[in-house]
C-alpha cells in the first residue's frame, strides 16, 4: 500500500504490538500524523481481535492468521515494498536465510555498495522509512518469512528461495506453506530476477512460470574450487546451498569472486547455527541449535568431521528422520543424546539398520544432555547438539534451547576443572 493509498484512512488499527507492530507505529506518527492510530494487542485480552470494525484500515503483524481479519488490511511488509525507493533483495527459504541475507549484505559492502539489511534478522522494515536509510541506489537486503509473504502484494526486485521443505511453520497444509513463500515472486515482471535452487524440482518448476530472469544457483563444485584456490583451503563455516546462493547474487551485482570470498570467510557463523562453542575437557562442542528440520542436521553432520555425539530431538512435527539415521550410520557416530518426544521414533529407525548400533539415551532436560556428552565424548572428538525439530516442549525458542546447552557445558567444564 502506498502512502498515497495509506492517507486515505483516518482510523488505523495496529493489530499486534511487537517489533514490527511498534515500527508501524513510529511510521505513521511521522508520515500520517493526522491518523487516529490505535493498538490490539493479545496482551490486552482474549477479545482483542473484536474491536476490529471500529476502524477503516488494519495493519496486521505477521504472527496473526490472515483469516481472523474482519477489516480492510495491510501489512508492515506490504508499505514498505510499496514505498521503499532501493533496489530490494528478498530472501526466502525453510533454513539458511538468515546466514544467506547476512553474507548478501556483507558481499555487497565488500563490493563497494550501499546495503542494508532488514527484516527478521536485521532492522524493522518501515524504521528504515522512518529514519530515512533509504536512497535509490541502496541494495535492500530482507529476510522474508512464510508469514509476512502469505499476503504480499508486492515482489521484490531481485528474489531468492533457498529451499523449501516439508513442513508446516503452523501453517494448515504443506500446501499453504509453499504457496506463502512462492509469493515472493508473484508480482515479479520482466525487468525482475529470480535466484533459485535448482537441485530443489519445485523451485525449478517456479522458475519456469516467472515472467522474471531466472538464474539458477551457480554449481556447488564450481564454488568450492574457488573458495579453496582463494582461501588456502580454509574449511567453509557455511552452508553450501547458501554460500551458493550469496555467491549468485554477489556476481550479478559485479562483485569480484576475490571480494565475494573474503566476504564470506570475514562473516562468522550466526549464533546457534554449527556455532563452535569451544574445547572442554578435550571435546569440541558445536551449537546447531537453529536446526529446527532434519535437513538442516543433514547439513550440519556433511559440514563437520569426528562428530562422536549428537544431540537430537524436540517436538514432533512428523519429520522424517531416516536420511539423518543414514547419515549417522555412515560418518559412524557412536552416541545419540534424545530430546522428547521423537525419542520413541529414532529408536526404532536405528534398529531398522542392523549394521548400527549406537548407545542410545534419552534425557529430559539440557543438564542432563551435557552430562551425558561428557560422559562419553573422547578427547579430540565433536559433540554437536543439532536438534532436527523445534524446541517448543522444553525451550521457549531455539536461542534459548542453544543459550542452555552453551551455559551447561560451560558449567560442568568449570565445576570438573
Amino acid at each position: 500500500m502506498t502512502l498515497d493509498e495509506l492517507k486515505i484512512y483516518k482510523k488505523i488499527l495496529i493489530l499486534g504490538y511487537g517489533i514490527e507492530g511498534k515500527s508501524s507505529e513510529r511510521f505513521l506518527k511521522k508520515f500520517h500524523p493526522d491518523a487516529n492510530v490505535s493498538i490490539a494487542d493479545q496482551k490486552n485480552g482474549n477479545d482483542y481481535l473484536d474491536v476490529q470494525g471500529d476502524y477503516d484500515l488494519v495493519i496486521k503483524t505477521p504472527g496473526i492468521r490472515k483469516e481472523l481479519i474482519t477489516q480492510k488490511y495491510t501489512t508492515a511488509t506490504n508499505i514498505f515494498l510499496a514505498n521503499a525507493q532501493g533496489i530490494t533483495i528478498g530472501v526466502t527459504g525453510t533454513k539458511g536465510k538468515s546466514t544467506a541475507v547476512t553474507l548478501i549484505h556483507h558481499i555487497l559492502q565488500k563490493g563497494g555498495k550501499e546495503s542494508v539489511l532488514l527484516g527478521n534478522i536485521g532492522n524493522a522494515m518501515l524504521d528504515s522509512l522512518t529514519d530515512d536509510l533509504i536512497h535509490p541506489h541502496t541494495n535492500i537486503v530482507l529476510e522474508l518469512s512464510s508469514y509476512q509473504l502469505e499476503d504480499a502484494q508486492y515482489s521484490p526486485h531481485i528474489a531468492c528461495i533457498i529451499n523449501i521443505f516439508h513442513e508446516l511453520h503452523n501453517h494448515l497444509s504443506y500446501e499453504e506453506y509453499f504457496s506463502a513463500k512462492a509469493r515472493i515472486i508473484a508480482f515479479q515482471n520482466n525487468n525482475d530476477y529470480f535466484f533459485y535452487n535448482d537441485k530443489q524440482s519445485e523451485l525449478t518448476t517456479l522458475a519456469k512460470n516467472t515472467p522474471a530472469t531466472s538464474i539458477p544457483f551457480l554449481p556447488r563444485n564450481e564454488i568450492r574450487s574457488i573458495i579453496e584456490m582463494m582461501s588456502k583451503n580454509h574449511k567453509l563455516e557455511h552452508n553450501i546451498d547458501v554460500t551458493a546462493a550469496a555467491f549468485t547474487i554477489g556476481r550479478y551485482n559485479g562483485i569480484s569472486d576475490e571480494e565475494i570470498v573474503n566476504a564470506i570467510y570475514s562473516t562468522k557463523p550466526l549464533p546457534h547455527r554449527i556455532e563452535y562453542v569451544g574445547k572442554y575437557s578435550g571435546i569440541d562442542f558445536y551449537d546447531d541449535s537453529a536446526a529446527n528440520h532434519p535437513e538442516a542436521v543433514m547439513n550440519a553432520l556433511n559440514m563437520l568431521d569426528s562428530v562422536s555425539t549428537i544431540i537430537l530431538g524436540g517436538q514432533d512435527r512428523d519429520f522424517h528422520f531416516e536420511d539423518v539415521i543414514r547419515k549417522l550410520a555412515e560418518k559412524n557416530v557412536q552416541h545419540i543424546v534424545l530430546f522428547p518426544d521423537i525419542a520413541q521414533k529414532i529408536q526404532s529407525l536405528i534398529s531398522s539398520l542392523s549394521e548400527y548400533t549406537p548407545n542410545v539415551v534419552e534425557v529430559h532436560s539440557m543438564n542432563e544432555a551435557v552430562t551425558q556428552a561428557f560422559a562419553v565424548t573422547k578427547e579430540n572428538e565433536v559433540c554437536l547438539l543439532s536438534p532436527g525439530a523445534p524446541s517448543y516442549l522444553m525451550f521457549k525458542n531455539f536461542n534459548e534451547r542453544g543459550e542452555a546447552f552453551q551455559e551447561c557445558i560451560k558449567k560442568y567444564a568449570q565445576k570438573t576443572s
